[in-house]
């Protein structure tokens, strides 16, 4: 599948004071279905993305040089824990919906941009 980008993220990205945001698609289920976590909650593609994530972390990867090996580890994010008058640890873990070894996409996107381009 090839990306595209849109229109908006083409235009900030040539400005100096570009601000993006990302945001995380976990889906449950069959994984027809996924909440929307982002950094700050807004409306993207139609789709309300919750703005619980407080803490992005990194990547762990590694690399041997003398083995000829690379890996990436494990990403570890941190979310805020009150969601709907509930705790979004119960949703995750205890909830009706399963989230565990599904599906989860990553988007960098644009402050302004109210889209999704793939």
């Amino acid at each position: 599948m090839s990306l595209t980008r849109s229109t908006n993220y083409i235009y900030a990205a040539k400005d100096s004071t570009f601000e993006y945001d990302w945001i995380l698609q976990l889906y449950y289920g069959d994984e027809s279905n996924f909440i929307g976590l982002s950094g700050k909650t807004r409306g993207v593609g139609g789709v309300q993305y919750y703005g619980l994530v407080t803490d992005w972390g990194e990547v762990v990867e590694s690399i041997d040089l003398g083995q000829s090996k690379a890996s990436v580890g494990s990403w570890t994010i941190r979310c805020a824990n009150q969601w709907r008058k509930t705790a979004f640890s119960d949703e995750l873990f205890y909830g009706t919906n399963k989230y565990i070894n599904r599906k989860a996409i990553l988007y960098i996107v644009p402050d302004n941009d109210t889209t999704l381009a793939m």
